[in-house]
């Protein structure tokens, strides 16, 4: 589960929602502090082509609290992005009757061949960065303007063309995103870096489940979902050579498929009834030809 390490005075956490037919689901409606003022819901999308079950389930979409001044225009939504990701939206948004029409100018970072050090957040691939802007900006934007739809075009207005973007790289001018999800499936691809997506998905037992994803070579994020009892959720590293052994706080993973094997141990701090129930999951999880085995210590 992704979340920002410092927020903002202006951001506060609300909640998340998941696409559905096409079209994010509004926003959480969360009490806000009087003292807040006017604000608005910006969305923190890193759904990266997967479906909207299993982004909604790892809670990869978040959204925050943004307080502002005046009018709310869609200038001030995408400046609230940029402020809350750090990243160069360089987007100008205008509306036309129930569509929203999204240009990006051409020092947005969503050209960008890797990642920008000022962004706040961490991202595997330059793929997933720009995946995660569009998504973004669309729920952002479709949450706080009750936009129908919403277009993406390069800054003249032609077709959106984004050089080495997989699977997809060209958006009509004329064609409403449905984001990455739907997209991703369109083009029979899976969601998240291709060389380590197998590590990816659902694996279960008659305990629960236990939910892998984002993996990039160096960590991965899970969520033990018991039958009963506290979810767990955290972010494992991983250590290729040598498995230590679970003590504390932490416990660890052995996630084979096939041939391959990959060694992980969660490295966050679990409140002292999420390390209870870390416990009780200890066993073996599979998924088809994978397994994985927790191990949480004594």
């Amino acid at each position: 589960m992704r979340r920002m390490l410092a927020l903002m005075a202006a951001l506060m956490l609300a909640g998340c929602g998941a696409a559905e037919d096409g079209k994010p689901a509004p926003a959480t409606d969360t009490a806000k502090p009087a003292n807040y003022g006017i604000t608005a819901d910006l969305v923190a999308d890193f759904t990266f082509g997967l479906s909207d079950a299993d982004a909604a389930r790892m809670g990869l979409v978040s959204t925050y609290i943004y307080a502002y001044d005046g009018d709310l225009t869609p200038q001030k939504l995408t400046e609230g992005l940029e402020r809350m990701t750090g990243l160069t939206f360089g987007a100008r948004v205008s509306t036309d009757g129930a569509a929203c029409v999204v240009r990006f100018a051409e020092d947005s970072d969503l050209f960008a061949d890797e990642t920008p050090g000022r962004s706040f957040f961490a991202f595997s691939s330059a793929d997933e960065m720009r995946w995660f802007m569009l998504d973004s900006l669309w729920r952002t934007v479709v949450a706080n303007l009750a936009a129908e739809r919403v277009v993406f075009r390069a800054e003249g207005g032609g077709d959106l063309s984004v050089v080495g973007m997989s699977p997809v790289g060209v958006f009509g001018a004329d064609e409403p995103y449905p984001g990455s999800g739907a997209i991703f499936a369109r083009a029979g691809a899976s969601g998240g870096n291709p060389s380590n997506v197998d590590w990816w998905g659902e694996y279960e037992n008659d305990y629960g489940k236990i939910y892998i994803s984002n993996y990039d070579g160096a960590a991965f994020y899970f969520q033990i979902v018991p039958d009963s009892g506290s979810d767990v959720v955290g972010k494992a590293a991983v250590d290729q050579s040598t498995l230590t052994d679970a003590a504390g706080d932490g416990f660890a993973f052995a996630l084979t498929d096939g041939a391959k094997a990959l060694a992980a141990r969660y490295v966050g701090a679990a409140d002292a009834e999420g390390a209870k129930d870390a416990v009780k999951a200890a066993g073996t999880y599979t998924k088809n030809s994978a397994q994985v085995v927790l191990d949480a210590g004594s």
